[in-house]
């Protein structure tokens, strides 16, 4: 059984692999200028990959700027034998690699005839973005790819969910406080008008026409039905009810106003609470169909790159 084992990569490393036969022709070529190596022993940013003690496989990354790397890789010719293995290394440590620095933009240069590099990169998820004309030292063509690491796409579409439901939660919240805020403003204008506001009325009334009476029996006029003062009495009785059952009403619609808003803000704090989950659960969406855009991106040419040509 082979002993594999993942190590920080050294220079060392790289000679190894170059002096033991690189994965293809073409990189044995490039690999004979020694100062145009491309691996860099950054320290938490490169690998190699050993079986039985041999390095198979070493890779990495060195950032250019914020959010942007240049990837490598150095295979050794004995990786045919760890296809499987080394593949799904190199692409677990490099998407790693990116994740943990906050890389979202990973590229490299491919030269135009490597064919089999170019099927690896891909698979690894990177994308042909042109040719860089005599870009290499020895004047020939390269492929500059790239991958955009859609993981900060999710990690800002999750973000959005959540600062969603947030807000929609909180209006919802403020609106319901504002709507039992007016059923008690509805309950405590019933309350003052029952105990004070028509008590009030009635009590003027009755004063009213008490000053009433006392006026008529000091006139000495005669007070009973059919007399004229009766029938004046009579008639403002019938106006002291008119306006009680008046106030009654005008109470009675301002309380059904009152309970309407509160009705109204309650619906609009749902709504709002509504529109956040749409926004959310669109977001959510959004997050899941990056990371399987990404998934997808990565494995879907598996079977192409393992079948070697």
């Amino acid at each position: 059984m082979v002993n594999y084992k993942v190590i920080p990569y050294r220079s060392t490393h790289g000679t190894e692999i170059i002096n033991y036969g690189m994965n293809d022709p073409l990189m044995d070529q490039d690999a004979e200028n020694y100062e145009n190596r491309i691996d860099i022993a950054a320290p938490g940013l490169s690998f190699t990959l050993l079986a039985d003690e041999q390095p198979i496989v070493s890779g990495g990354i060195y950032p250019l700027w914020q959010g942007c790397a240049e990837g490598w890789v150095l295979s050794s010719k004995e990786i045919f034998k760890h296809k499987i293995r080394a593949a799904i290394l190199v692409k677990h440590r490099m998407d790693m690699l990116c994740i943990n620095n906050k890389i979202w933009r990973l590229q490299t240069a491919v030269k135009e005839d490597f064919k089999l590099g170019i099927r690896f990169a891909k698979w690894l998820g990177l994308q042909e973005e042109g040719v860089m004309v005599q870009y290499g030292p020895d004047k020939t063509n390269y492929y500059r790819m790239a991958k955009i690491y859609k993981i900060w796409v999710f990690s800002g579409n999750i973000a959005a969910a959540e600062s969603a439901k947030a807000i929609g939660n909180y209006n919802n919240k403020v609106y319901q406080q504002q709507a039992a805020l007016k059923e008690k403003q509805k309950e405590q204008r019933r309350q003052i008008f029952n105990a004070v506001t028509r008590p009030q009325v009635v009590r003027k009334q009755e004063t009213q026409y008490s000053q009433f009476l006392v006026n008529v029996f000091k006139s000495g006029a005669e007070f009973r039905p059919g007399t004229t003062p009766y029938l004046v009495g009579l008639e403002n009785k019938n106006i002291d009810a008119f306006n009680i059952a008046t106030a009654e009403f005008n109470a009675i619609t301002e309380s059904e106003n009152i309970q309407n808003e509160a009705i109204m803000l309650r619906s609009q704090g749902e709504g709002e609470l509504y529109k956040a989950n749409l926004t959310a659960r669109s977001q959510y969406i959004a997050a899941v169909g990056s990371l399987l855009s990404d998934a997808n991106m990565a494995y879907g040419a598996y079977d192409k790159y393992t079948k070697r040509t």
